[in-house]
């Protein structure tokens, strides 16, 4: 899906079987945050140059933060009050909440949600600094916004009730409070954008985090875990044929995998570090049919998307004799029930005709594969053979 951030040229795609009902244009933490703090200076150096920033220049760009993060606001905002009249989607936004382990408002957490959907312990910098933990080079923060808060008292002059800020308070007053005399109230003065970051972009080893976070990835198929091994050894030969790269990812919190687009133009499948060899071979396919359909949610409903993505990876995997269908089955249920498109015949018609189109390449893939292993094993024969003959001979 192509990102709506003025700022990126990132075409997202999400997950085969991510949990929370989110919009992948704002996927991949939304990358937000511009790579360059400005600094209340007359001159700044400039990222990719020796230059120096002028003073127009600093402007300029606090102006692009500032109107972004506007943006993302209020399309949060705008979300929120949308989202009330979709059960479906207010029950996993309900999910996505639950699961985040931290206190914020409904706003945050909408904007937490559309940047990084598989967000489960976000902090900011310094308390994971607090915690003996670094945030991993290269990982960008998700913008959320802070109350900026003043404390006051009110204090009785001449029979008139006053305010008086914190900055303003004499010993008196500072006794006073101190011996619960005197109440002291906050005033919202507005608000200024934070960065936090979700624990999957920290160092902490994965071994180390939380016993429940992993409750909502799929269980290894243990019963049948080298068989799983070597279908996803092949899907990913076959993925790298297409001129596809795939990376692993640790930073996808509990979403299991996204495609982007690299500066090259090359498509890129990023799978989640955690998830089981079972679930890897679903995402995987799952991705492929997005790149194979051309995917969009600026022009395809989005319910149609993963429909069709999941529909393909779930027969396609059946085909391989990797059965998903309780995990894919649950998940496309989901995004029908999202869709007001009564007629979804379309659908069937185009995921059946690009499914015919995969499944032909991986079945030439895979006879390539076979001719190459049988032509190995019979060099291999050749081989023992000439080796046994000639020791024969020796031995004459």
């Amino acid at each position: 899906m192509l990102s709506d951030n003025p700022i990126l040229n990132i075409d997202f795609i999400e997950d085969g079987n991510i949990k929370q009902d989110n919009e992948l244009e704002n996927s991949k933490q939304k990358e937000s945050t511009l790579k360059t703090e400005v600094k209340e200076t007359s001159q700044l150096t400039k990222v990719s140059s020796n230059e120096k920033w002028t003073v127009k220049e600093v402007e300029e760009q606090k102006a692009k933060e500032t109107d972004y993060f506007k943006q993302l606001v209020e399309k949060a905002d705008k979300e929120i009050e949308e989202i009330f009249h979709k059960p479906e989607e207010l029950k996993n936004f309900f999910a996505f909440a639950t699961t985040l382990q931290n206190n914020y408002s409904s706003r945050n957490l909408m904007l937490i949600h559309q940047q990084f959907p598989g967000a489960t312990i976000v902090k900011s910098f310094t308390e994971w600094k607090r915690e003996d933990l670094s945030v991993k080079k290269g990982e960008k923060g998700i913008k959320i916004i802070r109350p900026l808060v003043d404390e006051y008292v009110v204090i009785n002059n001449n029979g008139e009730n006053q305010k008086v800020f914190k900055k303003n308070w004499t010993r008196d007053i500072w006794q006073k409070i101190k011996n619960n005399e005197i109440e002291v109230y906050e005033d919202l003065l507005g608000f200024k954008p934070a960065n936090v970051f979700d624990i999957a972009q920290t160092n902490l080893p994965k071994e180390e985090y939380p016993e429940d976070y992993f409750n909502d990835f799929i269980d290894e198929d243990t019963a049948r875990l080298k068989f799983n091994e070597l279908v996803l050894s092949e899907l990913k030969s076959f993925v790298k044929e297409k001129n596809i790269e795939l990376k692993p990812k640790a930073s996808l919190g509990q979403a299991r995998g996204l495609t982007a687009t690299n500066d090259l133009g090359q498509k890129v499948i990023y799978l989640n570090e955690h998830n089981s060899t079972k679930e890897n071979i679903v995402t995987l396919l799952h991705e492929y049919a997005h790149i194979k359909f051309n995917h969009s949610y600026k022009t395809t409903e989005r319910a149609e998307c993963e429909y069709q993505a999941e529909m393909t990876a779930w027969a396609l995997a059946k085909t391989l004799k990797v059965d998903t269908t309780e995990n894919s089955y649950k998940y496309i249920g989901r995004w029908l029930q999202t869709s007001n498109v009564v007629d979804k015949r379309k659908w069937m018609d185009e995921t059946i005709s690009t499914l015919k189109v995969i499944r032909q390449e991986l079945n030439q893939h895979i006879l390539k594969s076979i001719e190459t292993r049988m032509e190995r094993k019979k060099e291999l024969e050749e081989k023992e053979e000439k080796k046994h003959k000639q020791v024969l001979s020796l031995k004459q």
